[in-house]
C-alpha cells in the first residue's frame, strides 16, 4: 500500500523539481536573449558589425585586420553555466545587464560611430538627459555638433590615419593592478594588441563580455544601497582608493573597472535604447573614472561624462589621486577564463 501511495504522488513531486528554476536559469531564459538580440541589432545599425566576404557570419574587424565573429549566445550560456556560483552570485548582487563590447574595434572608430550617433539623434529631436527614474519627462539636449564628441586625451589627430588612437599606438595599457604614478611604474596592464593574441582560440575572441549592474547611475554620496551582501561604490573616491576596494574587498570580487571601449560601447546602446545619455554631470548621472584604461605616459586612467554646459561627450582622463562629487565609478564581470600571457 505504502509503494502505490508513492507512485501516485511521485509524477507531483518530479513536476515540481523540474518548474523550481534557479535564479541564474530564470535569468536566461527571461532577460539574456532580448538583451544579447537588442545589443547585435544596435551593433550592426551603428555599421560596427559586418558580414565577413565569403561567410555567412558577422563580426568586427580589429585593429589587426583580422576577423572576429560575434560570439553566439550558446557559447555565452555555456560559459556562464559552467561557473553557474560566480554569476549568480554577482547577478543577486545586481549584475544582470549582460554587454558585448567589440574590444578589438579601434578606439578612433568607436568614438566616431558615437559622434555620429549623437548627430543622428540630435537632429531628430531624440538626445536626451540622464533620467534618475525611467518615468522621470524626457529633457532635450542642446549639441555641439562640430565636435560631439572630445577624444584628444586618447585620439592623437596629428598621427598619421590608423595610427592615431592610443590603443593602436600602444600607449595604453589595459588591467593594471598597481600603479605608482611617483616613479611612473605599474604592473599587470597589457595592451589591445597583447590581449587580442592571448584571446586567440577563445569564443570571445576580439570581444569581452561583461555583466554590468542594471542601474547605470552612479550613487551619490550616502545613497549606495546594499545588494546582495554588496554596497555599491558611490562618488567622492580617488582611482586608487577605487582600484583597492575592488582588488581587496571580498565583496567586489570578480569585478574590475571599465574600459574606454566598455564606456563607449555602454553609451551607444543606452543612447539607441533609450535616447539618452549616460554620466551626465550636470544632471542626474555622475562622470565615470574607466579603471580599465590608463594611459602609460600621463599615468591617467580613462574618464567619461557627458557635459552639457559644453554639449558634448568627454572620452577625457582621470587622475590617481583626485577626488570629487561629481565623479565616480562602474564596475562590470568579464564573463570567460582568465587570460595567459606571454612572459
Amino acid at each position: 500500500m505504502h509503494y502505490i501511495v508513492q507512485n501516485i504522488f511521485m509524477p507531483e513531486k518530479i513536476k515540481f523539481e523540474v518548474e523550481k528554476k534557479s535564479f541564474l536559469d530564470n535569468w536566461i531564459e527571461k532577460e539574456f536573449n532580448e538583451q544579447y538580440d537588442s545589443q547585435v541589432r544596435i551593433l550592426h545599425d551603428l555599421r560596427l558589425l559586418e558580414i565577413f566576404p565569403g561567410k555567412d557570419v558577422m563580426g568586427i574587424i580589429g585593429i589587426d585586420g583580422k576577423e572576429y565573429p560575434v560570439p553566439t549566445k550558446e557559447d555565452i550560456i555555456c560559459e556562464i553555466k559552467s561557473n553557474p556560483e560566480k554569476y549568480e552570485t554577482k547577478m543577486k548582487q545586481g549584475f544582470t545587464q549582460i554587454q558585448l563590447t567589440p574590444f578589438a574595434v579601434p578606439l578612433e572608430r568607436l568614438t566616431m560611430t558615437l559622434g555620429r550617433a549623437l548627430v543622428d539623434h540630435y537632429k531628430r529631436k531624440k538626445l536626451f538627459a540622464t533620467k534618475e527614474k525611467p518615468t522621470d519627462p524626457d529633457e532635450p539636449l542642446e549639441l555641439n555638433t562640430n565636435e560631439p564628441v572630445n577624444n584628444h586625451d586618447w585620439i592623437n589627430a596629428e598621427a598619421p590615419e590608423g595610427e592615431r588612437g592610443a590603443d593602436v599606438s600602444n600607449r595604453c595599457v589595459y588591467y593594471v593592478d598597481y600603479i605608482d604614478f611617483l616613479n611612473s611604474l605599474y604592473s599587470g596592464g597589457h595592451t589591445k594588441a597583447e590581449i587580442l593574441k592571448a584571446q586567440s582560440g577563445q569564443f570571445f575572441s576580439g570581444w569581452e563580455i561583461k555583466l554590468f549592474e542594471s542601474n547605470l547611475n552612479i550613487p551619490r554620496e550616502g545613497k549606495g544601497q546594499t545588494i546582495g551582501g554588496r554596497k555599491q561604490l558611490e562618488v567622492n573616491k580617488t582611482a586608487r582608493q577605487y582600484l583597492e576596494t575592488i582588488q581587496i574587498d571580498p565583496g567586489y570580487e570578480n569585478e574590475r573597472g571599465l574600459t574606454n571601449e566598455d564606456w563607449l560601447a555602454l553609451f551607444l546602446v543606452h543612447l539607441e535604447k533609450t535616447n539618452q545619455v549616460i554620466d551626465d554631470i550636470d544632471g542626474a548621472g555622475r562622470a565615470c573614472c574607466l579603471l580599465g584604461s590608463l594611459d602609460r605616459l600621463s599615468f591617467y586612467f580613462g574618464y567619461g561624462d557627458w557635459e552639457n554646459q559644453r554639449q558634448r561627450v568627454d572620452l577625457a582622463q582621470c587622475h590617481l589621486a583626485s577626488s570629487d562629487h561629481y565623479t565616480g565609478v562602474r564596475t562590470a564581470v568579464a564573463v570567460g577564463s582568465e587570460l595567459k600571457f606571454e612572459k
